[in-house]
């Protein structure tokens, strides 16, 4: 297995939470069934991202995102969200959208926080791979992969009002107004951060 390949399933499993506290890369090597040396030279590039700190030379612990990283992140996102979704509004496939709004008045019930951050990236998704910009949908990813650390169950208690605004921005995306959309991610966005500090 490739160091890339090694290094993106290290980063999924912290994501999905299977990884946590201290791991040693003779732990992942027997996880993944593969080498040290690949293990090694991943672990290396994932603690220069920030995911992993070294506790010692043997030792690493995954690393949580602080109140510091989020508020950096959120002093940034929304400038960032709406660069990406300008470059995006030429390119913006409606009958994708279109299908997003379907999927979520489908599941407009749903009280599950895990299916909702699906649509939620899906969503997002639609907009950066649109941009076909490569370091901005490079960066995006990294702060939505970060932000998927902080997925809580309480956070079920915001299911409803995130469904709602992403109907909304996704509605004003069929009516090609980008200032409308623009102003309803920022709130969109502004609100996200409002429910994170409200859990963590």
């Amino acid at each position: 297995m490739s160091r890339f390949g090694v290094y993106q399933k290290i980063k999924d499993l912290i994501i999905n939470r299977e990884l946590k506290d201290s791991i040693t890369e003779t732990e992942i090597s027997k996880k993944l069934e593969t080498s040290r040396t690949p293990v090694r030279e991943a672990l290396t590039l994932l603690m220069h991202e920030g995911w992993i700190i070294s506790k010692s030379e043997r030792v690493k612990v995954v690393s949580e995102v602080s109140f510091r990283e989020l508020k950096h992140i959120y002093q940034i996102r929304a400038d960032i969200e709406v660069l990406a979704l300008k470059l995006a509004w030429p390119k913006l496939d409606k009958n994708h959208i279109s299908e997003f709004i379907e999927t979520l008045n489908n599941q407009s019930q749903c009280q599950e926080f895990e299916e909702v951050h699906k649509l939620d990236r899906m969503f997002h998704d639609l907009i950066y791979k649109a941009t076909d910009n490569t370091p901005l949908i490079g960066i995006l990813t990294h702060i939505n992969d970060r932000l998927s650390l902080l997925r809580d169950d309480r956070q079920n208690y915001y299911v409803q009002e995130s469904n709602k605004e992403h109907l909304a921005i996704a509605e004003a995306i069929m009516k090609d107004d980008f200032d409308l959309t623009a102003e309803t991610l920022k709130v969109h966005i502004s609100n996200s951060y409002n429910r994170l500090i409200d859990v963590i």
